[in-house]
């Protein structure tokens, strides 16, 4: 718990400390210049923190159901971790396989989740290495149901229209 409260108070910092840092260039850098551009894009956040804070609960709900399930991938292995190391190696691991590097994430998850549960929790590099294949593969089975669904449903000019639209309708 220590852990985390630290995590979430350096990032309250730091959230605070880029936004004076972001200000304070905003009104020296003449309306040409073409850094001008990127800060004018990126005070919005800073002028309403709805938006950025918003974004950042939104990330952890997403994050959420990773966390569990790669959680209950370790106890399925019979690795016993603190909640804490998956809070914290999931969504790091999550990061990093958005990156570029492979097709997928495939074998750069493996490899992360191996070092880091080696380095912090002196778990065996063979078993996080595992955990990471198994929490690809949950995550390519969930997407091969997702991906039926949708094959195998409706075609799509035979859907009734958004609920948006029936919103649209209904108003005097």
């Amino acid at each position: 718990a220590g852990v985390g409260l630290a995590l979430a108070a350096i990032t309250l910092a730091g959230t605070r400390l880029g936004f004076a840092i972001l200000d304070w260039p905003s009104g020296r850098i003449p309306a040409h210049h073409p850094t001008a551009h990127l800060f004018d894009r990126l005070l919005p956040y800073h002028h309403h923190p709805y938006v950025f804070w918003s974004g950042i609960g939104w990330g952890m709900i997403v994050q959420a159901p990773n966390v569990v399930t790669v959680m209950l991938l370790g106890g399925g292995l019979g690795l016993d971790l603190p909640f804490q190391a998956y809070c914290i190696a999931v969504p790091c691991v999550a990061l990093i396989t958005a990156l570029p590097i492979s097709f997928n994430g495939i074998g750069v998850r493996e490899l992360l989740m191996a070092e880091i549960l080696y380095l912090y929790y002196d778990v065996p590099k063979s078993h996080g290495a595992a955990l990471g294949f198994l929490w690809l593969s949950v995550t390519v089975a969930t997407g091969l149901v997702g991906g039926l669904v949708y094959l195998l449903g409706p075609p799509l000019d035979k859907q009734p229209d958004s609920w948006a639209s029936s919103l649209e309708e209904e108003e005097p």
